[in-house]
């Protein structure tokens, strides 16, 4: 890519790719498998891209100065994104006047990270796009659950993922229920308890985990730095 991509998107065989950098949404109405393949759609705008995108199967996702936007692609993709069908402010409460930095959505619910408070935001995406702004609960910052500027929350599959990036490990949780009441995660990938926060760049380490995918088995994360690997976890489902 010609870009430097900060998150991706793969829905219903799309795949969408922010570069935060440059200012651009790219789209592939499917999988790009030679160097160079054009995207079917671009969105750039540095004016009004921010800090991370993400779609799911109907709504295009975009996270910018503590707020969220929406644009509906039930009718296909906006030819602009120079006004969202919806914009929400996120609460001062919420974010702790902290900087919202990453977004997914699994088309139910929206995770938000505010990577310099240590915790993840999660919002029905139902009451987002009614103009709602209050968050189901935030998951971090507890007794139990201690982030170091978390990078990617993910769920997929029925579970919820968090890449804490600055503790070196991944935060697994058998349902978002579970994190949102304040339990501790089911697992802990790339340290071997949860008091342990070393970067580790052995085969069951992690160093600087940033980007998470999940396929029902398999769990692959993206190092962010000082490491350039791509680990793959293989659960028992």
């Amino acid at each position: 890519l010609a870009v430097q991509p900060w998150s991706l998107a793969l829905v219903n065989g799309a795949l969408m790719a922010f570069a935060r950098t440059e200012g651009q949404i790219l789209i592939w109405n499917t999988v790009p498998t030679t160097a160079g393949a054009v995207p079917d759609v671009s969105f750039t705008n540095a004016a009004n891209l921010g800090e991370d995108a993400t779609m799911d199967a109907s709504t295009l996702w975009v996270l910018r100065s503590n707020k969220i936007a929406a644009w509906d692609l039930s009718g296909g993709y906006p030819a602009t994104l120079d006004t969202p069908d919806v914009e929400v402010s996120l609460l001062d409460a919420d974010t702790q006047m902290g900087t919202a930095t990453r977004i997914t959505s699994d088309g139910t619910h929206l995770l938000v990270t505010v990577q310099d408070r240590h915790r993840v935001l999660v919002y029905e995406t139902a009451s987002v796009l009614a103009g709602g702004n209050t968050s189901l609960g935030v998951i971090g910052g507890t007794m139990n659950v201690q982030f170091n500027l978390p990078s990617s929350a993910i769920l997929s599959h029925g579970k919820l993922f968090v890449a804490d990036t600055s503790f070196h490990r991944v935060h697994v949780w058998d349902a978002l229920a579970d994190a949102l009441a304040g339990e501790s995660a089911a697992a802990i990938l790339g340290q071997a308890d949860s008091s342990s926060v070393e970067p580790k760049k052995s085969q069951d380490g992690l160093f600087q985990p940033a980007n998470l995918a999940f396929d029902g088995t398999r769990l692959f994360v993206g190092e962010f730095k000082f490491s350039g690997r791509l680990v793959e976890f293989v659960g028992t489902p």
